[in-house]
């Protein structure tokens, strides 16, 4: 169930109200975070710049995305 919902302004420049959830996140390889906030919009999962700091992470042409501690 979640916490609250929470208004998330999308790259169309839209605003979706998302279901908000706190949970752990673990990105295979890498060490398990606890006490992240989640958002879900349809079965899409949105990860922000929280957690997006903490890593370096390019994207590759569209063919992969590259995720470094």
């Amino acid at each position: 169930m979640p916490v609250e919902h929470t208004d998330i302004e999308v790259g169309d420049n839209r605003v979706v109200n998302s279901p908000t959830y706190l949970g752990s996140l673990e990105i295979v390889g890498f060490s398990f975070i606890q006490g992240v906030v989640i958002n879900v919009i349809g079965d899409e999962f949105i990860i922000g710049r929280g957690i997006l700091d903490l890593y370096s992470v390019t994207f590759e042409y569209g063919l992969r995305v590259i995720i470094r501690p």
